[in-house]
């Protein structure tokens, strides 16, 4: 069992440093984008768009990798990704209404 989990070492050059600072970094810049849109909208539509990151996220997954996966679980993954885009459209175009209303009263 020990042989199978692989062992990793440091560069010398400081790659790996680098690349994790680097991911540190990206991170932080995702954290300062999500309190901003929470601040400029509201924490349902950080949910919409956390939900929108996840679709791309399985659909980037099944461009990619897709030689792994059955035609079945394909289909069903991919089904899923669409029901949830299909639902991310109609809330925008429920905040579209909404705003349109709330822009009409004042």
């Amino acid at each position: 069992f020990k042989k199978a989990v692989p062992r990793h070492k440091f560069h010398p050059d400081y790659v790996d440093v680098g690349l994790v600072l680097l991911t540190c970094l990206m991170a932080i810049g995702v954290n300062i984008t999500s309190m901003g849109l929470i601040g400029k909208t509201s924490a349902v539509t950080f949910q919409v768009v956390g939900h929108a990151k996840t679709c791309l996220i399985i659909a980037s997954g099944l461009f990619f990798f897709s030689s792994s996966a059955t035609g079945t679980q394909t289909l069903k993954n991919l089904a899923g990704v669409f029901i949830a885009v299909l639902a991310m459209v109609r809330y925008g175009h429920l905040k579209g209404i909404e705003a349109a209303k709330a822009s009409v009263k004042d």
